[in-house]
């Protein structure tokens, strides 16, 4: 009997591991033959799942931003108030510090090469970035409440310049969180919103 393959499932679990590739070699150091051979499948099983690498790349951001946000919000529970959501959220921070750390180099590596006018990586894998901040905003949305739309936007620029701050000063990285909690439940209030998942 022929083996039964969940396509999804697969095409998942490809783009999962092939994040610390891109990770380590940047989009522009990373081959279709160099992802194969980090993941264990022949370029032919990649060319099956994905039209190419910046295929693979675009669905890879979009789907791990999405798996962060389906993890930040398991963690909040319905009797969480907006202190205690706060405290969620930087603890899920410090919990994937590293993963957001690689992101972020990821990022540059990108921009740093379109700065350049390199073809590869242009306005399409840049516009992706954006696709994929939309998908964690909306995830803040809905911890906080979509009356705190600004408040989202704030919270998510400082976590960027947090995890920034952490690769340059690692010991500066993350500031005592009884201010930190008490800054952002006074932003969020500001901004109207309070509500939850």
């Amino acid at each position: 009997m022929p083996k039964v393959v969940d396509r999804s499932q697969v095409r998942d679990a490809l783009l999962v591991r092939a994040f610390d590739h891109f990770a380590l070699h940047g989009f522009h150091g990373a081959t279709m033959r160099s992802l194969s051979d980090h993941l264990r499948v022949t370029t032919g099983t990649l060319y099956h799942y994905f039209a190419g690498k910046e295929d693979l790349f675009s669905r890879m951001l979009l789907h791990m931003a999405a798996i962060d946000a389906g993890q930040l919000l398991a963690r909040v529970r319905p009797d969480h108030g907006l202190r205690d959501r706060l405290r969620v959220l930087l603890r899920f921070l410090d919990w994937k510090k590293r993963y957001f750390q690689k992101a972020l180099f990821l990022l540059v590596d990108v921009y740093r090469f379109r700065a350049r006018g390199r073809a590869e990586g242009g306005p399409a894998v840049g516009n992706l970035f954006a696709d994929a901040l939309g998908i964690y905003a909306r995830a803040l949305d809905r911890l906080f409440g979509p009356a705190a739309r600004h408040g989202s936007e704030g919270i998510l620029s400082y976590l960027i310049g947090s995890v920034a701050v952490g690769l340059i000063e690692p010991r500066r990285g993350r500031q005592s969180e009884p201010r930190t909690l008490d800054f952002f439940e006074h932003w969020i209030a500001a901004c109207g919103g309070e509500g939850g998942p």
